[in-house]
């Protein structure tokens, strides 16, 4: 059920960042501040390098 969606993400510290991809928190605190912008409580990579961040840490 979404409710139990929910409560996995928030146990998981899912965010959504880079369209569709689902990263974990400690993925986004490895990248500055600078290239994470925080937009309605969401994390989104914002930066180039923020991108080719999260690529190499998702091996992608």
């Amino acid at each position: 059920s979404l409710k139990d969606i929910a409560a996995k993400a928030e146990k998981d510290y899912f965010v959504y960042a880079n369209r569709n991809t689902l990263v974990s928190l400690q993925a986004i605190e490895e990248m500055t501040a600078t290239e994470v912008t925080l937009l309605e409580g969401l994390h989104f990579p914002v930066s180039r390098t923020a991108r080719r961040t999260l690529k190499k840490h998702l091996n992608v």
